[in-house]
């Protein structure tokens, strides 16, 4: 894609640095207003991400595995 930007899994204010294991690539959208806008959590390192989408009833994917989102 064209439009990929740079995301730190844990965020650099945190004091965490630009290390491989802490950077993925992100479509704009995604970066600026999915993760940092609320909607995306993006956890774990660049070779094992876990995508948590949604706020309510959020849907979780692992890997290419989709999680059943929780009732709570």
């Amino acid at each position: 894609r064209h439009d990929m930007t740079p995301h730190h899994l844990l965020f650099r204010s945190k004091g965490v640095t630009d290390d491989p294991f802490n950077m993925a690539g992100d479509c704009l959208w995604c970066h600026l207003e999915g993760i940092h806008g609320g909607r995306i959590t993006v956890t774990g390192t660049a070779d094992d991400m876990t995508w948590t989408i949604g706020r309510k009833h959020p849907l979780r994917v692992e890997g290419r595995e989709l999680i059943t989102p929780d009732s709570s």
